[in-house]
């Protein structure tokens, strides 16, 4: 191992028996590790290892991000990172291989579920760091703060391409600390925002979508919540 014994066994412990998460990273002597599970199965195994190679790359590209105070926007801006992160790389799996991963069809049952989804993360229901994430996500896409026109890719396009997100996950990486509060108050400052991204977001539904290109139902949540 890696990482000693004892420090291994007792992140394992806390990821898997506490906190119910199926990846970590973690930096020990200057290096970054990360651990999944691969009891899931292995397109959320896969999610889960680019949701954590995303923390990674923020660790090792912007130090200060991880060693500054972990206000609740410092921890949701680092979940936000991580989301975006693992959404583009799933979306460049399908742009390069064709392979439907993350379409859904327009249908009672799904569209109520994906309204749940959005309705509970608009609510900062279940995990806040997570929910906070991705409602930072919505935020900024539409503000566009960023300066790469993500809002008008959104609304046109209906979300973000895998190199439209990158560049905004790069973007996200870059902000130094002092910028995390301010930036959050812009990006909130139009309500309306969170509406306008849950319409969007809906519909991404397909009607008619063939039974061979639904999506996988373990990335629902990358599918919908992320922009």
């Amino acid at each position: 191992l890696l990482m000693a014994e004892a420090d291994y066994a007792a992140t394992y412990a806390s990821c898997r028996d506490f906190r119910g998460e199926v990846g970590f990273e973690k930096r020990v002597d200057g290096k970054n590790h990360v651990f999944t599970d691969l009891g899931e199965s292995p397109v959320q195994a896969l999610g889960t290892y680019f949701h954590e190679l995303g923390h990674a790359l923020q660790d090792l590209t912007n130090p200060s991000l991880s060693t500054t105070s972990r206000t609740d926007n410092v921890r949701a801006l680092l979940e936000a990172q991580a989301q975006l992160f693992e959404a583009a790389a799933l979306r460049a799996i399908e742009e390069h291989s064709g392979i439907s991963l993350m379409r859904f069809p327009d249908v009672a049952p799904m569209r109520s579920s994906v309204s749940s989804i959005l309705d509970n993360t608009n609510s900062l229901s279940g995990s806040a760091d997570h929910s906070l994430g991705y409602k930072m996500l919505w935020m900024e896409t539409l503000a566009n703060t960023s300066g790469l026109g993500t809002n008008t890719e959104l609304v046109n396009d209906r979300r973000l391409s895998s190199s439209t997100a990158k560049a905004l996950y790069d973007f996200l990486v870059a902000m130094q600390p002092s910028r995390v509060e301010g930036w959050v108050i812009g990006i909130f400052s139009v309500s309306t925002r969170a509406d306008r991204f849950m319409a969007i977001s809906l519909s991404r539904l397909e009607a008619d979508l063939a039974t061979a290109d639904y999506g996988n139902p373990g990335l629902q949540e990358t599918a919908f919540l992320v922009p």
